[in-house]
């Protein structure tokens, strides 16, 4: 199973490196079509302009780039939808048993020329809430740079935004600039390649260690309780599965985080 492997090559097995990514966003940021983008294929995530949000339900996809397992999973806008307490936790316990014994990355999805909103603040707020220290994991990500105006530097952009200044300094000064409409196979390598060199300097960083936090060690425990060691995680389609437990667990932990 993908999320066995480990982060340093397997000399003697020759197992790929991977690399696990979840994409956080909320609704209509480009999210889905940013890991289209890192997959190479416009149908991996389902991805259009809509005012509900296309992603109701975590997904993930693989593909090798250079030797390397990238695995990415496609989160709903967890905090901008009409999702109950109940659907959050399970699909937030979703990206973390696919990306168990945690993800190495964390990609912020921003659009540009909407400046930075307090609901999107908020959204963050209740991000680190769950996710402890993940500012440590993350990268963020602009897209939707076309609907700005030709030549825009994007580093004095963000640098008009004070909340958007603080979220890249408290993410280390990690930042990257994409238009997930030029579809061309060259540009998209170029963004999937750059991204990878990001996540591997981040994790070298990090100490060549994968996020952990409470709640991955709460996902992790409630899978290693489950006495039905064939439970399928995830289907050929890339649907994510996860026991009610596990779901119930990881509910149980949010209520105690946010109720401050």
């Amino acid at each position: 199973m993908a999320s066995s492997r480990k982060i340093k090559s397997d000399i003697l097995t020759n197992e790929p490196e991977e690399l696990r990514i979840i994409l956080l966003g909320k609704t209509r940021s480009g999210k889905s079509a940013l890991g289209n983008t890192l997959m190479g294929d416009e149908k991996a995530f389902v991805s259009r302009s809509s005012p509900a949000s296309v992603t109701k339900n975590c997904f993930k996809k693989e593909r090798e780039v250079d030797g390397k397992i990238i695995s990415i999973v496609d989160t709903p806008g967890f905090f901008d939808t009409q999702l109950s307490p109940v659907q959050v936790s399970e699909e937030i316990t979703k990206s973390l048993a696919s990306t168990l014994p945690g993800p190495h990355a964390f990609l912020i999805v921003l659009p540009c020329g909407v400046g930075m909103t307090g609901e999107e603040q908020q959204t963050l707020l209740q991000i680190g809430k769950i996710f402890k220290n993940y500012f440590k994991y993350s990268i963020i990500v602009f897209t939707k740079i076309d609907s700005l105006d030709e030549g825009t530097d994007m580093k004095q952009y963000y640098e008009e935004s004070n909340e958007l200044k603080k979220l890249i300094d408290d993410c280390g000064g990690r930042w990257y600039a994409v238009n997930n409409k030029d579809k061309t196979p060259q540009n998209r390598l170029k963004v999937t390649k750059d991204l990878i060199s990001m996540i591997e300097k981040m994790v070298e960083k990090n100490g060549g260690k994968p996020y952990g936090a409470p709640v991955v060690e709460v996902v992790a425990g409630s899978f290693k309780k489950d006495t039905n060691s064939r439970f399928k995680i995830l289907d050929g389609d890339g649907t994510i599965n996860v026991p009610k437990d596990a779901s119930d667990a990881v509910l149980n932990y949010i209520k105690a985080e946010t109720a401050s």
